[in-house]
């Protein structure tokens, strides 16, 4: 029977796991899965905060809207009332106002077009995203990287499987050797060592990436 646990650094594992002390911890299949869903959850939480700060905002604005509509509506029809003696004033009055309801009209299909815009734009964020976990849980298990550590890296890169797989390549070998006591300090002003190596798979081709990639390897000795 096949064994199901697998070596990797950087991921806690299980309550039964056991290995020798210096030694990369072992992990099942389930830790893996764990992690992934726990990235996404959090994800999944901060949208859902977010939309409905959202749909209350817009509910707030929509109730306000109605009472400004039902205000001029009472406004403009006593006005006519007023000047219903008076056919000149009648005329400019009801020109006058059915301007300004071309032009709310107008208003409303615009922000409408917005509202739609701002859902499709979520829509494709979420359609990526889903993308994204199921490339990462897949490299993920080919390379033996830390699933989570790999997703967080993955938000910085184009999300494409060939720019994934070059950040678990990184994590790869970074993890098959120890790092130098300092390697924990930031390199390259204040970016970290993942942020080095997400910037550099995301733009190999900008100096200050191409530059602050190649320091680190030179710290870490490779």
């Amino acid at each position: 029977m096949q064994d199901r646990t697998k070596t990797q650094a950087g991921i806690t594992p299980s309550p039964g796991a056991t290995g020798t002390p210096g030694q990369s911890q072992a992990f099942t299949t389930e830790d893996v899965d764990k992690a992934v869903k726990d990235a996404r959850s959090a994800d999944r939480a901060e949208i859902g905060r977010l939309r409905s700060q959202a749909d209350s905002a817009l509910a707030a604005a929509k109730a306000a809207q109605e009472r400004l509509d039902r205000s001029i509506k009472e406004a403009d029809e006593r006005e006519l009332e007023e000047a219903r003696d008076d056919p000149p004033r009648l005329t400019a009055l009801q020109e006058r106002q059915k301007r300004r309801a071309a032009e709310s009209e107008l208003v409303t299909a615009r922000q409408e077009l917005n509202q739609k815009g701002e859902q499709l734009t979520q829509l494709e964020k979420e359609r990526s995203d889903a993308s994204r976990e199921r490339i990462v849980k897949e490299v993920s298990d080919r390379f033996k990287v830390d699933p989570a550590r790999l997703a967080k890296l993955a938000r910085f890169s184009e999300g494409t499987p060939e720019a994934i797989e070059d950040i678990a390549k990184e994590l790869s070998a970074g993890g098959s050797k120890p790092l130098k006591p300092d390697s924990g300090i930031a390199v390259g002003g204040n970016l970290n060592r993942e942020q080095i190596i997400a910037n550099y798979v995301a733009n190999p081709r900008n100096p200050s990436s191409r530059e602050q990639y190649h320091e680190l390897r030179r710290k870490e000795g490779r």
